[in-house]
């Protein structure tokens, strides 16, 4: 295994900005990312704050005693008692099988990070994943790609949404299965399968919910590391949080306030608008009646959306003291109730997590805190052996086969070895064609306006088969050179599927399959530096 950096990646005018520590980000952000200083500043802010060590550390006792791997998390647990301890934390919905394998690189960033910030701070730097099983956002989490043919095909449990979160949603069993099964018979046959289809048959059977699977999972995937699993729906988190959302109930005007005023700013830098909400959002959800509904503010009182149902602020309030467990929060108050209980180094985030970051300053500072300094995820690629190969016999470049060159190395390719002029005779019969036929279009119109007609249809009939023959040549010069060509096809399908980064279409299983229950750890040994550029993992 091999690992290659390559700066391939499209920024977006914001993301550049961000990177490059633009002045007028200021605005956005407390910690600029190219303040080789900010952790250590973060540090010692930290160290001036308190946070409910204890009550968590109960907590993620009990939520991690059922976990297969339990060691190397149970030590990272304990670190947190220490109150010089801070950590690093990333998140993402609890897909099924992780879904797709940014899930698992914005975690393989989490461990990174917060181990070189550990070696470089010299206190404990835990790395916590928080797992969003608050989202009720079914369609998001209840499917993966799997390879069918030359593409990829989008393969979803049969389920009904009950816009229930993610944490209370059961696992029809018998669907989740039929839906495995569907998903491991399409994995290539290697001396992985076995050992890997048994182990994810093993998971889902211990599984009732989306957060079940995905935990028992990540648990897998990260034993060796540590990595710390919070639910954020947990009953028991939210016993934690009570008093946090009363304070988010009885401060919802300096809330909303500052979310417009934060996206304002963003707006007007140019950068768009990533939240893009109305001013009456509450930014929290309520439990009602089993679905997960939005609390809207206005007037001096809350509302669940669409609906006739109000309530006052004390009432709000008497509600989060006896049922905290039915209340969540959104994108905007999610970061915020992280800063409540975790003494967060550095926050991971994917692009579009950092550009609705980039909106949430005031919020911070509406409750007297400051936006940790953020850090972009790792982006891979990673490469299977056979598709090394080719792309070394025939002295191509990932930087071409990854920024979508693929397509044109295929013609030219055809061109070279078999270079018949298909398409400038063809181009010079349809003119030829075209202006032989106009005679007769003009004989036609003077006898019968319905016979010029005819004559126009006539003319397309003629250049409709003169297409069909170049379609035939083409065909057969592709056909007499099919398996070169398949490759060709072949490494568009593996490194930048439905046009898309891998990242975001290949889930982490076929990964697994094709090098080794441990390929995680392997990569996880290998020297990798969170920078800006896209990493390629030669399997």
């Amino acid at each position: 295994m091999e690992v290659k950096e390559m700066d391939i990646a499209a920024k977006s005018r914001f993301l550049s900005d961000y990177l490059d520590g633009h002045p007028h980000l200021h605005a956005c952000f407390d910690y600029s990312a190219t303040d080789k200083e900010r952790f250590k500043k973060r540090k010692q802010e930290l160290e001036k704050r308190s946070f409910p060590r204890e009550a968590l550390v109960e907590h993620l006792q009990l939520t991690h005693k059922d976990l297969p791997y339990k060691n190397a998390v149970e030590s990272n647990i304990e670190k947190l008692k220490d109150p010089t301890s801070v950590v690093v934390v990333g998140g993402q919905q609890a897909g099924l099988l992780t879904g797709p394998l940014y899930t698992v690189y914005k975690a393989m960033s989490v461990i990174f990070l917060a181990k070189s910030q550990e070696s470089e701070l010299q206190v404990p730097v835990v790395p916590v994943f928080w797992i969003a099983g608050e989202d009720h956002d079914l369609e998001e989490v209840r499917f993966v790609y799997t390879q069918k043919g030359e593409t990829w095909k989008k393969v979803g449990i049969d389920m009904t949404d009950t816009y229930q979160s993610l944490s209370s949603t059961l696992l029809p069993k018998d669907k989740l299965h039929t839906w495995l099964n569907q998903i491991l018979k399409t994995l290539p046959e290697t001396d992985h399968t076995e050992h890997l289809i048994a182990t994810i048959k093993n998971f889902a059977e211990r599984s009732s919910t989306f957060v079940d699977f995905f935990s028992l999972v990540m648990n897998w995937l990260f034993k060796e590391e540590g990595l710390i699993l919070l639910d954020s729906d947990h009953p028991g988190l939210r016993a934690i949080e009570t008093d946090y959302f009363m304070m988010l109930v009885n401060r919802v005007e300096d809330l909303q306030s500052a979310q417009q005023k934060g996206e304002q700013t963003f707006s007007e830098l140019g950068y768009g608008e990533p939240i893009s909400t109305d001013q009456e959002n509450a930014h929290l959800f309520y439990t009602y009646n089993d679905e997960r509904k939005r609390l809207d503010y206005k007037d001096g009182a809350f509302y669940i959306k669409n609906s006739e149902i109000r309530y006052t602020k004390r009432e709000l309030v008497d509600l989060v003291s006896k049922y905290p467990e039915r209340f969540s929060n959104n994108v905007v108050t999610r970061p915020l109730m992280q800063e409540f209980i975790l003494p967060v180094l550095s926050f991971v985030a994917g692009p579009g997590e950092l550009a609705y970051w980039g909106t949430l300053k005031p919020v911070f500072h509406a409750f007297h805190t400051s936006m940790p300094p953020l850090t972009p995820r790792l982006q891979m690629t990673f490469v299977p052996r056979s598709m090394q190969k080719w792309v070394e016999e025939n002295q191509y470049t990932y930087d071409q086969l990854l920024s979508g060159e693929v397509g044109d190395l295929k013609k030219n390719w055809l061109k070279e070895v078999e270079n018949h002029p298909i398409d400038e005779v063809l181009a010079g019969v349809t003119t030829t064609i075209k202006e032989a036929h106009l005679s007769v279009q003009q004989l036609s119109k003077k006898i019968d306006e319905t016979l010029y007609r005819l004559s126009k249809k006539n003319e397309e009939i003629i250049l409709e088969q003169l297409n069909f023959m170049k379609k035939k040549m083409v065909h057969s010069i592709e056909g007499k050179h099919q398996l070169a060509l398949s490759k060709f096809d072949e490494a568009e399908n593996w490194l930048t599927p439905l046009n898309r980064p891998q990242e975001r279409v290949i889930h982490p299983i076929v990964l697994l399959n094709l090098a080794g229950c441990d390929a995680i750890d392997r990569i996880m040994e290998q020297k990798m530096s969170l920078n800006t550029y896209h990493k390629l993992i030669l399997l």
